[in-house]
């Protein structure tokens, strides 16, 4: 009866297909191989010169020139981005017509004959143009703007990059890639969540910021190597770095040291370094990558993520009580008074910290020592400020990347032009919050070193965790630790430390009281690293569908309103202030 029933069903064949999907090549494969060749292409119409009888089709796979006899062939009337179905035969351009920055700039099409498959209207702006078009137009007609070559290239080498990590990981290094759920339960601390309502009067889901108690679940599972490409969310005003939706490539690992997640990040960026310097045409990488203790970093450099790309590094003064850096004659030549005291302006206003500038022609006994410290040569600028403690050194930080920066838009050549990498490592697990009390510095799962886990019980100030950041270029693209397990100590650090009630946790300690391995792992903000790998100026320009830096969503209007019925389905109600 199935077969017979089976006979019946009409066979697909390819003339049922609609013929106006047909196309032989790609615009941007075709060679001088195919010269004397009849070719059928479709794509965008990205250039129209009809006076003088030239048309530029674009697809993916890039342009190709069209040549129109109009004497032979009836041309319709269409717009730049209508989409066009070409057929013709591919011949040598004019020696004169070559264009070798084109790859297909040696050949053309004879038209045949051209198709309208889709009109296009006019638009605010074309593909070719989106480099100067404003951000917020280019996001409300992001479908536009992803045509562009530049769109393009960042959204395809970031969907190369994942596929490679992938391959890595679960295929050469055994990992299991496993979801994790989107609806889980607000938790307290950390940044604000987005909630979900639920059929259930009260009750609230909330959208994860990280897989982390999942993974850790994970690996109390038995499954020792588990890898995701995540999205989180935060509920947080983007930045030019930050989204409330990101993405992260997520590795955890039992029974590691911190030594074993640096030795799979190293060997996963050599696998696809490959792919990097094709697209990029960037330096090689080498590895291990620099390792650096938060202290170290601080005190040389005034950031937990130093630029190590350029020098300027800080000595103190326990003499004078001074902390600065000096700008060599080659950089501070070219900074007027101006640039200096806009200088110091930024880094008061956003810090409350005062630094000072001076040249080296203009000494003042009570920076001596700092100067012998120095050693500036005569003309060079010193920027210094009065402390070392980590609000002074910060303060200076900001000071130290700002100049960078300055120099750089001057155009001289201050950072090195490849890719540095390195490990932060060492930082204090915990620090004390606005009211004095105490929070994680990166998480409450985090472990504490060997050598400092006794001061859990009598100084949590003094206490080092293993928790380890990954920097590129001055930047944090992925941060994770060796994680607690060991429930008591766990338990611990909620109740007795943060003084977070442990009941919220209860079913994660009964999961580590259930023979938990130790642990680790690490997570990659894959948004930040590959807008680093191509230079973008905002993690927007990688994401291809992002939000704008309010958080709102230009392109399809949202956030929006929810009619009071569907509200009264999950027991909730809006005051009419709220709706205005």
């Amino acid at each position: 009866l199935t077969l017979s029933f089976l006979s019946f069903i009409p066979k697909a064949s390819v003339s049922s297909l609609p013929a106006f999907v047909y196309k032989s090549h790609a615009c941007g494969e075709l060679s001088t191989q195919h010269i004397n060749s009849t070719v059928t292409v479709c794509g965008w119409l990205e250039f129209c010169r009809l006076s003088s009888r030239f048309l530029v089709l674009r697809d993916d796979r890039g342009l190709i020139q069209i040549y129109c006899d109009k004497n032979s062939l009836k041309i319709p009337q269409f717009n730049s981005e209508s989409v066009l179905r070409v057929t013709g035969k591919v011949q040598a351009r004019p020696e004169k017509d070559v264009n070798k920055r084109m790859p297909t700039g040696e050949i053309e099409i004879v038209a045949e004959s051209i198709e309208i498959l889709s009109h296009s209207s006019p638009l605010s702006f074309l593909p070719k143009d989106a480099a100067n078009v404003n951000e917020m137009e280019r996001l409300k007609y992001r479908y536009i703007d992803l045509r562009s070559s530049n769109m393009q290239r960042n959204i395809r080498f970031r969907s190369s990059i994942i596929l490679q990590m992938r391959s890595f990981l679960c295929q050469n290094n055994g990992f299991t890639e496993i979801e994790t759920p989107y609806l889980f339960k607000i938790t307290p601390g950390g940044a604000r969540e987005f909630v979900v309502p639920t059929k259930f009067p009260g009750l609230w889901y909330c959208l994860p910021q990280s897989p982390q108690q999942f993974k850790q679940l994970l690996m109390i599972s038995g499954f020792s190597k588990y890898m995701q490409v995540a999205r989180c969310f935060r509920d947080e005003t983007s930045r030019s770095d930050r989204q409330p939706e990101f993405t992260q490539l997520d590795i955890e690992m039992a029974f590691i040291t911190p030594y074993d997640i640096y030795e799979i990040i190293e060997n996963m960026l050599l696998y696809i370094w490959p792919t990097v310097q094709s697209t990029l045409g960037c330096q090689p990488i080498s590895t291990p990558f620099l390792r650096m203790q938060y202290c170290d970093a601080m005190s040389r450099y005034g950031s937990d993520k130093p630029d190590v790309r350029f020098g300027f590094l800080f000595s103190y003064s326990a003499v004078d009580g001074h902390t600065g850096f000096n700008i060599p004659r080659k950089y501070s030549s070219n900074l007027s008074a101006e640039d200096l005291g806009s200088l110091e302006d930024l880094v008061f206003r956003l810090t409350g910290q005062r630094i000072s500038i001076f040249t080296v022609q203009n000494i003042k006994s009570n920076q001596l020592d700092l100067l012998n410290l120095l050693k500036p040569e005569c003309g060079d600028l010193v920027v210094f400020i009065k402390g070392n403690t980590e609000i002074e050194l910060k303060a200076l930080g900001m000071a130290r990347v700002e100049v960078a920066k300055l120099i750089d838009s001057k155009g001289l050549s201050i950072y090195e032009p490849e890719f540095h990498f390195l490990w932060i490592n060492q930082f204090p697990l915990f620090e004390k919050n606005n009211l004095g009390q105490w929070k994680s510095v990166h998480h409450p799962f985090t472990a504490a070193s060997p050598e400092t886990a006794h001061f859990l019980y009598t100084d949590p100030s003094k206490v080092i965790g293993l928790h380890y950041d990954l920097v590129c270029n001055g930047q944090e693209v992925g941060g994770g630790s060796i994680r607690v397990h060991n429930p008591e100590v766990q338990k611990y650090i909620f109740t007795e430390i943060l003084k977070e009630n442990s009941c919220e946790m209860e079913y994660f300690l009964t999961a580590l009281n259930s023979g938990a391995p130790p642990h680790g792992g690490i997570a990659l903000g894959l948004d930040r690293l590959i807008a680093i790998f191509v230079n973008a100026k905002s993690i927007r320009d990688v994401i291809a569908f992002p939000k704008a830096a309010d958080g709102k969503d230009l392109l399809c209007g949202t956030p929006t309103m929810v009619d009071d019925e569907i509200l009264s389905q999950y027991c909730i109600s809006v005051s009419n202030h709220s709706k205005s």
